[in-house]
């Protein structure tokens, strides 16, 4: 049985970094503590019970640079507020249960060093792949804000 993270974190505004990965966290995860004003590293990757979902309103002078939230429970949308972390140089939401699509407002990361979008939830709204190895179709305008990001590297 996991643990769930507590609602006070929300109150710890001098919070830098909170890397709780593989935890074995379950429960909801306090919303509150995408808006701490220090934080710069939230690490809550493989927990696969912990669940929760962005805010709408996520703050565009936030400091935040790392958001990894590989193998949660996280879902719903991806709100464009997204685009407003000008900070953020590592996004990872693979595994997670996002949906419809990823939001355009992710071409505000043109610092971003690391993006996984892998095994989004909903695949039937995104668009066709480019040709690559074994992948066919197209690149569609809708994913040229990716070529925009010149410092990811594979």
């Amino acid at each position: 049985m996991g643990s769930t993270v507590p609602n006070t974190l929300v109150n710890v505004s001098s919070l830098t970094s909170l890397r709780l990965q593989a935890c074995d966290l379950e429960g909801q995860f306090p919303i509150g503590i995408f808006h701490l004003p220090n934080l710069q590293v939230l690490d809550l990757s493989y927990n696969d019970n912990l669940n929760s979902y962005f805010p709408n309103d996520l703050n565009r002078s936030s400091p935040l640079k790392i958001l990894n939230l590989q193998s949660t429970d996280f879902s719903g949308h991806l709100p464009a507020s997204i685009g407003d972390l000008r900070a953020l140089n590592l996004l990872n939401i693979s595994s997670c249960h996002f949906y419809p699509h990823v939001p355009s407002s992710l071409s505000n990361h043109t610092q971003l060093d690391f993006l996984d979008l892998s095994s989004f939830y909903d695949y039937s709204y995104q668009p066709d792949l480019p040709t690559i190895h074994t992948f066919s179709g197209q690149v569609t305008d809708s994913w040229s804000w990716v070529g925009k990001m010149t410092n990811l590297y594979h």
